[in-house]
């Protein structure tokens, strides 16, 4: 899947790849890579950029007719940059640690899915320049509060042919022990999902 991606703050590129390498067996590997940037009146701005890798491996059966269940668990590496309006910056990176069970239903051309993914992140601030961490909110409560469980339920749908199709996705997330944690609150993706010599049983529907 290769989707433009943008919540309230920040935008950017995801790429979501899932491969099976048995019957019920599959790998997934993730990318993403998203900006923001605040002007304020005098012209003068803040800007950002961050990166997210992901790999994971997980197991997924047909349920009935149309119906498949998955579930993922894996593995991610990011970190985000800050340049700062009076000069500095800052870089914050992170780990974290996810589940993904996912139901994916697919009727002809068209394919559904949800999936409620769990996550453990664990943050640092890796280095600051022109900045004095007690003067920003934001990284001061990263140092007091580095680990975070997040919620990402994830909905999507796909139309279009066999091989390519366009894709919608929409992916609230949800902190679940550390609410104050400025960070994106949603995403909504639009792109485009291939499917590499699809299986006539459409066995793998991976939401990313």
């Amino acid at each position: 899947n290769a989707n433009y991606s943008g919540g309230a703050e920040i935008s950017g590129a995801e790429i979501q790849g899932a491969y099976a390498v048995s019957e019920h067996v599959g790998i997934m590997l993730n990318t993403a890579f998203l900006g923001s940037s605040e002007e304020y009146s005098d012209g003068q701005k803040d800007e950002g950029n961050g990166y997210l890798v992901e790999a994971g491996a997980g197991y997924f059966m047909p349920l009935a007719e149309n119906f498949i269940f998955e579930t993922y668990a894996g593995l991610g590496v990011g970190g985000a940059n800050n340049e700062y309006y009076y000069g500095g910056n800052s870089k914050v990176n992170f780990t974290k640690f996810f589940i993904q069970p996912a139901l994916g239903f697919s009727v002809k051309n068209v394919d559904f899915g949800a999936a409620s993914r769990f996550s453990a992140v664990f943050m640092n601030v890796q280095n600051t320049s022109g900045v004095n961490t007690i003067d920003i909110p934001d990284l001061q409560y990263i140092e007091a509060n580095p680990t975070s469980i997040l919620w990402e339920p994830s909905l999507f749908v796909r139309f279009g042919f066999e091989s390519v199709k366009a894709q919608l996705q929409y992916t609230p997330s949800l902190n679940l022990n550390n609410q104050e944690l400025a960070q994106e609150t949603y995403l909504l993706g639009l792109g485009l999902s291939f499917a590499i010599n699809p299986p006539k049983n459409k066995t793998s529907r991976n939401g990313g």
